[in-house]
């Protein structure tokens, strides 16, 4: 059976282990990968249309990376969220986030996280793996809390790689795969601190 798991899990992923994905460019959700350009899924016209400056506040570059939803023939996710650089002529994808709904259901978010979680460590053996269960600090204390596993793929950076189930008063209670870039790290941690 997990043998199986990690099959689909592989395939989950479009992960190919000939790149070992040490690099996070090298894995693809749903067909995407950090680095493409964001006009290979949508036109120009659907990108500024659809847009959402879903990180804007105060602070002037906030709206240098905008996302958009992607639910077009998804096979594992519900939706993914995609960040890109708005300001680039190529709408270069730095972030990706699966979601998958588990409407008051976190057991079931939990167990697959550990499903998840374990076919990962199987594939990044001599990665440090961090954990926590904590409230989410976008957001006001105790509305959404979140148990959260990072893989830190590149030693001395932020991770770029997490699973997490989150629990939330007033959205919906979901799993989140995401990957993100160092240049997009370091943009949220300089538009956070």
């Amino acid at each position: 059976m997990k043998k199986l798991f990690t099959l689909f899990f592989l395939i989950f992923f479009n992960f190919s282990i000939l790149s070992y994905a040490e690099n996070i460019e090298n894995i693809e959700m749903e067909g995407i990968s950090i680095g493409d350009s964001l006009l290979k899924f949508f036109s120009e016209e659907e990108i500024l249309n659809q847009k959402e400056f879903i990180y804007a506040n105060e602070k002037s570059f906030s709206k240098d990376v905008a996302g958009i939803f992607y639910t077009k023939n998804l096979l594992n996710y519900e939706s993914v969220q995609i960040d890109f650089k708005f300001n680039d002529p190529n709408f270069t994808i730095i972030g990706l986030n699966g979601y998958i709904t588990y409407e008051n259901d976190m057991s079931n978010c939990y167990k697959k996280q550990d499903e998840i979680l374990n076919d990962l460590k199987s594939i990044f053996n001599n990665v440090e793996i961090m954990n926590d269960f904590e409230d989410h600090p976008g957001y006001p204390k105790g509305e959404v809390k979140y148990k959260r596993y990072s893989f830190l793929l590149v030693e001395g950076e932020r991770s770029n790689l997490e699973i997490m189930c989150i629990e939330a008063l007033n959205y919906n209670d979901r799993l989140s795969v995401s990957m993100k870039s160092i240049e997009f790290n370091n943009w949220m941690f300089k538009l956070y601190n």
